[in-house]
């Protein structure tokens, strides 16, 4: 199976983000900012304004922006590894990612799926085709970046790195904003509705 996905190419196996994407990514990323020795490699220079919340605590959180289908497909659990080639960043391993379908389709990557479905232990009735179950441009939900692997067990690895992901959380309401490449900084808005999407999510999980 791995030829076959190789031949596909990492364009459509989840390996890129979208090139397309707005660099000005829901307010909350610049190419201006903060002294690069803050930030590692791969993980987006912030403005001036968010270096203040960064280091006042109150500005944490990052995401990642994905082409879909697999985007959703990480938040609903069914993709533990997304593939890039660069590993994870120190300022992003062990934290949680909010995970940012991006603006392109990936029509080809999903006739590879249907084609791989069995292999790839997806449900039968998991749709794979567009529709609202795979937002173009919006925070589909998070994930947790647990490791930086270059060889995994998961038929979903490739390479080069692997970005390994652990405790997903899919939002019933995406969060629909602009996306940007690397690991980009949320706005302090955004990461507000994030982090009530999730804490809403954990109480009906306790509740029930």
């Amino acid at each position: 199976m791995a030829s076959d996905l190789a031949r596909g190419g990492r364009r459509w196996a989840g390996a890129v983000t979208v090139a397309a994407a707005s660099r000005s990514s829901c307010g909350a990323v610049a190419r201006g900012g903060t002294s690069r020795t803050l930030l590692p490699h791969r993980v987006r220079a912030a403005t001036a304004d968010q270096t203040l919340y960064i280091e006042a605590g109150v500005l944490t959180m990052r995401a990642l922006t994905i082409w879909q289908p697999w985007a959703t497909l990480i938040v609903l659990g069914n993709k533990p590894v997304e593939n890039r080639d660069w590993p994870v960043p120190a300022a992003v391993m062990g934290e949680r990612v909010a995970i940012h379908g991006g603006r392109t389709w990936d029509d080809e990557g999903a006739r590879a799926l249907e084609t791989f479905r069995k292999r790839l232990a997806l449900p039968e009735d998991l749709p794979l085709h567009p529709g609202p179950q795979y937002p173009l441009g919006a925070i589909v939900g998070t994930a947790r970046v647990v490791a930086s692997v270059v060889e995994h067990p998961s038929p979903w690895f490739h390479g080069r790195f692997g970005h390994v992901m652990q405790q997903p959380l899919v939002f019933a309401t995406p969060i629909f904003c602009k996306g940007d490449r690397g690991y980009w900084v949320l706005s302090p808005e955004l990461e507000e509705q994030v982090n009530a999407l999730e804490r809403r999510i954990r109480q009906r999980s306790t509740d029930s």
